[in-house]
């Protein structure tokens, strides 16, 4: 069994994930964390994280917020993952309909899709705010504590 953030979870149901990413910041650009929250097929938690990556807007924070949770998922070696953000533009730009044109995006959408295509099969939907809270709250909690928190 692994034992994460949430309740002992048997591997063998850690073969499709629901992963909720957020980033934030503060003045946008202004200081900024990400968090995410990974639950299994069944939707219970099984680990909540959150970090804080300095100064940063809030485009760059969502990256690194999915790249870190898409790095996490492959390390769980999930057959199947759902990333669920509230990042019209990351979620677009992810799926091919939109271009990401800001020089400063490139190198992480590169870093994203080369921590996705280590995850047999997985898809990034664009969420409502509200159905985001507890990845909103994990990127809070690090952004004051100007840390990493589980």
């Amino acid at each position: 069994m692994l034992r994460g953030y949430g309740v002992p979870v048997p591997k063998r149901e850690l073969t499709r994930l629901i992963i909720h990413v957020d980033g934030a910041a503060r003045n946008n650009p202004g200081p900024a964390a990400f968090g995410y929250v990974v639950r299994d097929h069944r939707g219970r938690e099984i680990e909540a994280y959150g970090e804080f990556i300095g100064e940063a807007t809030n485009n760059v924070a969502e990256y690194r917020g999915m790249i870190a949770a898409a790095r996490r998922a492959a390390e769980l070696r999930t057959s199947a993952a759902e990333f669920c953000v509230d990042s019209e533009l990351l979620a677009r730009q992810v799926a091919g309909k939109y271009r990401v044109k800001a020089r400063h995006l490139k190198p992480l959408f590169a870093q994203l899709v080369a921590a996705l295509n280590k995850i047999p099969q997985w898809r990034v939907r664009h969420v409502p705010r509200e159905s985001n809270r507890a990845a909103d709250r994990m990127a809070n909690r690090a952004l004051d504590a100007r840390g990493v928190v589980t």
